[in-house]
Protein backbone atom coordinates (compact mmCIF):
# COMPACT_ATOMS: atom_id res chain seq x y z
CA UNK A 1 0.00 0.00 0.00
CA UNK A 2 2.20 3.13 -1.32
CA UNK A 3 1.84 6.04 0.68
CA UNK A 4 1.25 4.20 4.43
CA UNK A 5 4.77 3.64 5.86
CA UNK A 6 6.33 2.99 9.28
CA UNK A 7 5.30 6.71 10.22
CA UNK A 8 1.71 4.84 10.14
CA UNK A 9 1.98 2.59 12.35
CA UNK A 10 1.66 2.72 16.45
CA UNK A 11 4.65 1.98 18.21
CA UNK A 12 3.16 1.28 21.26
CA UNK A 13 0.68 -1.57 19.96
CA UNK A 14 4.22 -2.67 17.86
CA UNK A 15 6.35 -2.40 21.12
CA UNK A 16 3.44 -4.52 23.09
CA UNK A 17 3.17 -7.04 20.40
CA UNK A 18 7.23 -8.01 20.68
CA UNK A 19 7.06 -8.06 24.16
CA UNK A 20 4.40 -10.85 23.85
CA UNK A 21 6.41 -12.35 21.13
CA UNK A 22 9.55 -12.51 22.77
CA UNK A 23 7.96 -14.22 26.11
CA UNK A 24 6.42 -16.77 23.87
CA UNK A 25 9.72 -16.84 21.54
CA UNK A 26 12.51 -16.21 24.17
CA UNK A 27 15.26 -17.43 21.53
CA UNK A 28 13.60 -16.32 18.39
CA UNK A 29 16.18 -14.69 16.39
CA UNK A 30 13.30 -11.71 15.58
CA UNK A 31 13.66 -10.57 18.83
CA UNK A 32 16.99 -8.72 18.35
CA UNK A 33 16.03 -6.84 14.69
CA UNK A 34 14.82 -3.39 14.12
CA UNK A 35 10.82 -2.97 13.93
CA UNK A 36 10.27 -2.62 10.26
CA UNK A 37 12.49 -5.53 9.07
CA UNK A 38 10.56 -7.59 12.30
CA UNK A 39 7.11 -6.13 10.47
CA UNK A 40 8.74 -7.63 6.77
CA UNK A 41 9.60 -10.64 8.26
CA UNK A 42 5.62 -10.80 9.78
CA UNK A 43 4.33 -9.54 6.05
CA UNK A 44 3.02 -6.43 7.20
CA UNK A 45 5.86 -4.47 5.95
CA UNK A 46 6.79 -4.97 1.95
CA UNK A 47 9.77 -3.64 -0.34
CA UNK A 48 9.86 -3.06 -4.31
CA UNK A 49 13.04 -4.96 -5.11
CA UNK A 50 13.22 -2.87 -7.93
CA UNK A 51 13.03 0.56 -6.38
CA UNK A 52 14.08 -0.12 -2.56
CA UNK A 53 10.96 2.05 -1.90
CA UNK A 54 9.17 -0.04 1.19
CA UNK A 55 5.30 0.52 2.41
CA UNK A 56 2.99 -1.11 5.35
CA UNK A 57 0.98 -4.45 3.54
CA UNK A 58 -2.75 -3.99 4.58
CA UNK A 59 -2.02 -6.66 7.49
CA UNK A 60 0.55 -4.22 8.52
CA UNK A 61 -1.62 -1.28 8.58
CA UNK A 62 -4.33 -3.17 9.97
CA UNK A 63 -2.59 -4.72 12.81
CA UNK A 64 -0.38 -2.30 14.13
CA UNK A 65 -1.50 0.88 12.40
CA UNK A 66 -2.46 4.58 13.93
CA UNK A 67 -6.28 4.39 14.15
CA UNK A 68 -6.67 7.67 11.84
CA UNK A 69 -4.59 5.97 9.14
CA UNK A 70 -6.63 2.93 10.01
CA UNK A 71 -9.55 4.92 8.67
CA UNK A 72 -8.69 6.98 5.98
CA UNK A 73 -7.40 3.37 4.01
CA UNK A 74 -10.42 0.98 5.07
CA UNK A 75 -13.41 3.61 5.78
CA UNK A 76 -15.94 0.92 6.08
CA UNK A 77 -14.19 -0.79 9.02
CA UNK A 78 -15.73 -0.63 12.33
CA UNK A 79 -13.79 -1.93 15.27
CA UNK A 80 -17.10 -2.90 17.54
CA UNK A 81 -17.91 -5.40 20.45
CA UNK A 82 -21.43 -5.93 21.30
CA UNK A 83 -22.10 -7.54 24.26
CA UNK A 84 -26.13 -8.56 24.27
CA UNK A 85 -26.24 -10.96 26.92
CA UNK A 86 -27.38 -10.25 30.30
CA UNK A 87 -29.80 -7.20 29.44
CA UNK A 88 -31.98 -5.32 31.21
CA UNK A 89 -35.26 -4.02 30.71
CA UNK A 90 -34.71 -1.43 27.47
CA UNK A 91 -31.13 -1.95 27.49
CA UNK A 92 -29.40 -2.43 23.73
CA UNK A 93 -26.41 -3.96 25.11
CA UNK A 94 -24.60 -4.93 28.62
CA UNK A 95 -21.45 -3.95 27.44
CA UNK A 96 -19.91 -2.36 24.39
CA UNK A 97 -16.45 -1.45 22.52
CA UNK A 98 -16.16 1.10 19.67
CA UNK A 99 -13.57 3.55 18.88
CA UNK A 100 -14.07 6.75 21.26
CA UNK A 101 -10.50 8.28 20.99
CA UNK A 102 -9.09 6.76 24.26
CA UNK A 103 -7.00 3.94 22.46
CA UNK A 104 -5.58 3.44 18.81
CA UNK A 105 -8.15 1.17 16.91
CA UNK A 106 -5.94 -1.22 15.34
CA UNK A 107 -7.17 -4.94 15.11
CA UNK A 108 -4.29 -5.78 17.84
CA UNK A 109 -5.42 -3.32 20.29
CA UNK A 110 -9.09 -4.40 19.69
CA UNK A 111 -8.41 -8.14 19.99
CA UNK A 112 -6.28 -7.35 23.20
CA UNK A 113 -9.47 -5.33 24.61
CA UNK A 114 -11.85 -7.47 23.83
CA UNK A 115 -10.62 -10.99 24.34
CA UNK A 116 -10.94 -10.72 28.37
CA UNK A 117 -14.27 -10.25 27.66
CA UNK A 118 -15.05 -12.89 25.27
CA UNK A 119 -13.19 -15.68 27.90
CA UNK A 120 -14.39 -14.70 30.90
CA UNK A 121 -17.31 -16.87 31.77
CA UNK A 122 -15.00 -19.80 29.69
CA UNK A 123 -14.18 -22.41 32.41
CA UNK A 124 -10.50 -23.13 32.80
CA UNK A 125 -9.80 -26.34 35.19
CA UNK A 126 -6.71 -26.76 36.85
CA UNK A 127 -3.83 -28.86 35.39
CA UNK A 128 -0.45 -29.55 36.94
CA UNK A 129 1.89 -29.56 34.10
CA UNK A 130 4.83 -32.52 33.87
CA UNK A 131 7.04 -29.94 35.68
CA UNK A 132 5.00 -29.38 38.68
CA UNK A 133 3.88 -26.28 37.89
CA UNK A 134 0.13 -25.16 36.84
CA UNK A 135 0.16 -25.61 32.75
CA UNK A 136 -1.45 -22.14 30.95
Amino acid sequence: MEGYTMNDIDMNSLRSYRIEFEHQNPEHIWNSIEDQEFLKNMGGYAIDRLTGKGWLTAAGLLMFGKGIAVRERFDNIRMDYIDESNLIAGGRWSDRLTYDGLWENNLYNFIRQVMPKLVSGLKRPFRLAETGFKSK
